[in-house]
């Protein structure tokens, strides 16, 4: 079954628009109903050059504090090329382990990486 999920990019203020955190817009797209939420993987908002480990758990406590899922993040590109991570192999592993893996992740329009759990 397909759920709707909400972009944070709408909310990133790249187009002159309000501008909201991750931590804005989090609470936002559960009261406004959705069941999950894509994320923008570049600043201003899930970037992996702002995000370690410690961040992402609180993303990750947030989400299930808020009940939504995270079915997809929205890549743009490979967010692994040219970054320094934080002891994982890929900068979004973290995220596909803080939440339970199983995130997919759109790079651009050519290609999808899955995220999943691993020990």
């Amino acid at each position: 079954m397909m759920k709707p999920v909400l972009h944070s990019v709408s909310y990133a203020g790249l187009w002159g628009q309000h501008r909201m955190s991750l931590e804005e817009f989090i609470p936002h797209a559960a009261r406004l109903g959705f069941a999950g939420v894509m994320l923008m993987t570049k600043r201003p908002h899930l970037s992996a050059l702002d995000y370690d480990r410690d961040k992402v758990r609180a993303l990750a406590h947030m989400l299930k504090e808020y009940h939504l899922s995270v079915p997809c993040l929205a890549g743009y590109n490979d967010p692994g090329v040219g970054c320094s991570t934080h002891s994982f192999d890929h900068p979004f592993d973290a995220v596909g382990h803080a939440l339970d893996g199983g995130i997919m992740v759109a790079l651009g329009d050519f290609a999808v990486m899955e995220l999943g759990r691993f020990e």
